[in-house]
């Protein structure tokens, strides 16, 4: 014997024992013969019942058959009421031996009646019930001229039910007590013992635990044997699934945290250029000296502020899909809505040689409850839609009242939809169809997401369109009036207010991006504040260490080298805890927001920053009554000895000409960004090419995401693109970031040497830089 059979020998001798010693086998037969005795005296019962009714139907059966029989001839008895021809009838049912009287009535009198005798009758005369048949006339089916009534001797009855319910009790009684000794033989054998084992075997199992049952001797072709097999497989199964149900936890987890990471970064790269485009424009549209260059930069600020809006919008698209995207209704003006929203498309409607028309119907309320971000996003989608699919003609925004309802409506004279490809444009991904997406592009996103915001303002996008008529899209959202805002805030062109807000105030700011430090400085000297900038969170409580009482408020960046903004805030919070410190962050993302107030910031404002709500932030933390007031001067006059760069006269890394338009206006704003650039990033080049030689990823790819920024507020786009490759390239730990290293070096290089040809065209130094 070997081991397995042996330990499976000592494991049944206790089995065993304890199987006699708790009378299990014993319990279980008695059960067995008792429940067994009582299924038989009801199944005796049953067949007996169930015997004598057959018996009895089977009489009533061949009564009625024989009722049929005479039926022609009871018709013409009862029809023409002859009682002699009525008694031959009954004395022939009366042969029949199973009949005990018969009772025939017309229906004016009784024509014959005979009867054997209460001789007859027996007790089981109670189980037969009398047979009655109306008679019709042989002339008519409906009308009835009679009536015949049967009743069946019970002694023939009883002699019948006797016979069969003997014979059948007989049979049952042999096959119960054959069934019964072979159940209480077998069971014991073949099911309580075997399946104790099992019971026992199961007890000793774990979760998760892979240890296989053994199959119980003789049974490893059946039926127990196959349901051991199956318990095996299943804790197998169930094992394996407990395993992956913790891969998958743990794999949940780690993309629950990539996803977050994603959408912080992905917010951070898109803000951090977006806010120093945005400030720029603020700063154009206030300082430009002519009215034509200030609406320019009022419609890119416009613009911007809309791309910014719908960028959030595809950045937070799960919080869309979970119904957690927050509606901010204020009140909205109609008439600069619609005229913002059509200067928004109207450039795009010129490019193709479309007529756009805005139209506004009389009697409409001038101001409005509404989300105007919301509500120009789902408008400028619709309307790009219609631009995109238009080939020629016209596109209509009009609006109007119709009941409670503000209608909105964008139509098209372009290539229309199928009623089938109208069932699913509101899919997320989906468009029209596949050419649709070969032919114009997009991803399909838009409509989703404004049918989405639609539903959250209480609305609903409707569509009508036909093949090559074009189609036309309304907005319906519930209509309510709203009274006029007190500040002009809401208007469509903003007029910066004329008092300085935050006059008085010292200002400690954090940011290592110098073009969002030039930005910044812009904002807080043109609101009256003292601003003092530090390059990374380590400056920043330097400065505070040195002096901790010599600043009001501290707007804190949160990426930065050396030190990030959630330690340096920390560490203020120590040194200064009366201090308030406040956050500015690409990272738009509700944990980014926990993270920073976790840290101790008092506040949070989201790059790129918006100057009323730096300014509200900045006034709902600091108390004012205790600035005391300082003149601060203002930017944004232009440098009287700094010329507009032209930049040389061929082509160069530097697009000087989208340079000049981007900062239309302000020469002495691109004078100071350009020494700046060549007098920061002078050793660059030289860093690129020992860090790539180093193979320092981490340190690559975060250069590469400030040159990535730097190069593209210089419209240097070759730059922008090389860095970009180096920074994916470094984030993979590739190998071909040596070789992009070197090539971004070569590039900035090629850059300063362009740049400080066109400061100094003599050659001579560049000049002295203004701190900042």
């Amino acid at each position: 014997m070997n081991a397995p059979e042996a330990s499976a020998a000592g494991a049944r001798q206790p089995v065993m024992a304890g199987l006699w010693n708790r009378g299990i086998t014993v319990h279980a037969a008695a059960v067995t013969v008792i429940a067994f005795l009582v299924a038989s005296i009801f199944s005796m019962t049953y067949t007996a019942h169930v015997t004598g009714e057959r018996a009895t139907r089977t009489i009533e059966a061949r009564l009625e058959r024989l009722l049929g029989t005479v039926e022609s001839a009871l018709k013409v008895v009862c029809y023409v009421q002859d009682r002699e021809l009525a008694r031959e009838v009954a004395q022939g049912l009366m042969s029949n031996p199973e009949v005990l009287s018969v009772v025939i009535r017309s229906d004016a009198e009784l024509l014959a009646q005979l009867d054997r005798g209460t001789a007859g009758r027996g007790a089981e005369a109670s189980h037969v019930k009398p047979i009655t048949r109306r008679i019709g006339s042989p002339f008519s089916k409906d009308k009835t001229i009679g009536e015949i009534t049967l009743l069946a001797d019970g002694q023939v009855v009883a002699a019948l039910r006797e016979s069969d319910i003997r014979l059948a009790l007989q049979q049952l009684a042999l096959q119960l007590l054959f069934v019964l000794l072979v159940l209480v033989a077998a069971f014991g054998q073949f099911f309580i013992r075997p399946l104790l084992r099992i019971s026992s075997d199961l007890k000793r199992k774990t979760p998760g635990d892979r240890q296989m049952l053994s199959v119980p001797r003789g049974h490893e072709g059946t039926e127990l044997g196959q349901l051991v097999a199956d318990i095996n497989a299943l804790s197998d199964r169930l094992a394996d699934a407990m395993d992956e149900s913790e891969r998958a936890r743990q794999l949940a987890e780690a993309a629950s945290e990539a996803k977050g990471t994603f959408l912080a970064n992905m917010s951070h790269e898109i803000r951090t250029p977006m806010n120093a485009v945005l400030g720029l424009a603020r700063i154009g549209a206030r300082d430009s000296p002519d009215g034509a260059g200030r609406e320019h930069f009022r419609r890119i600020l416009a613009a911007g502020e809309h791309l910014l809006g719908v960028l959030n919008d595809v950045l937070d698209f799960s919080r869309i899909e979970a119904g957690k995207l927050d509606i901010d209704p204020a009140p909205v003006s109609l008439s600069s809505l619609m005229a913002e929203t059509g200067e928004l498309v109207r450039a795009r409607s010129q490019e193709k040689g479309l007529d756009l028309v805005v139209a506004s119907a009389e009697g409409l309320p001038a101001w409005v409850e509404g989300d105007a971000l919301r509500i120009r996003q789902i408008l400028v989608n619709l309307l790009s839609n219609a631009i995109k699919f238009t080939a020629r003609g016209r596109v209509l925004l009009a609006v109007r009242a119709e009941g409670s309802e503000l209608l909105f409506e964008v139509a098209d004279e372009g290539i229309g939809m199928t009623r089938e490809q109208l069932g699913r444009i509101f899919l997320p991904f989906e468009q029209a169809n596949n050419q649709t997406t070969r032919n114009f592009g997009g991803t399909g996103l838009g409509l989703a997401i404004s049918l989405r915001l639609a539903q959250l303002m209480g609305g609903r996008i409707e569509v009508r369109s036909r093949i090559g008529e074009g189609s036309c899209f309304s907005l319906r959202l519930p209509l309510v009036e709203a009274p006029a805002p007190e500040s002009g805030a809401a208007c469509p062109a903003p007029e910066l207010p004329a008092a300085q807000r935050l006059a008085g105030l010292r200002v400690l700011a954090a940011e290592d991006v110098e073009l969002n430090r030039v930005v910044l400085e812009d904002l807080l000297q043109h609101e009256g504040a003292h601003c003092h900038f530090a390059e990374n969170g380590r400056q920043a409580v330097d400065c505070l260490a040195q002096q901790p009482t010599a600043y009001d408020v501290v707007l804190m960046d949160i990426q930065m080298p050396e030190m990030d903004g959630y330690e340096a805030t920390r560490l203020i919070r120590e040194l200064a805890p009366g201090l308030p410190v406040i956050g500015l962050t690409a990272h738009a993302v509700q944990q980014e927001r926990e993270r920073c107030f976790a840290a101790g910031m008092v506040a949070h404002v989201a790059k790129p920053v918006e100057p009323d709500q730096l300014v509200a932030a900045i006034r709902q933390v600091v108390d004012f009554r205790l600035i005391e007031p300082r003149p601060a001067a203002l930017p944004g006059a232009p440098v009287p000895d700094a010329a507009s760069p032209s930049g040389p006269a061929g082509a160069g890394v530097l697009d000087w000409s989208a340079l000049r338009q981007r900062f239309d206006g302000r020469p002495g704003l691109i004078d100071k960004l350009l020494r700046r650039a060549v007098d920061d990033y002078a050793e660059m080049p030289a860093t690129l090419r020992r860090l790539g030689a180093e193979a320092d990823f981490a340190e690559l790819r975060f250069i590469a995401h400030r040159l990535c920024g730097v190069s593209g507020n210089l419209s240097a786009t070759s730059c922008q693109a090389l860095a970009m490759r180096l920074e994916r390239a470094a984030a993979e730990s590739s190998p071909e970031c040596q070789q992009l290293a070197g090539q971004l070096a070569d590039a900035f290089e090629a850059l300063r040497s362009e740049i400080q040809a066109c400061l100094d065209p003599a050659g001579g130094p560049a000049g002295p830089m203004r701190s900042g």
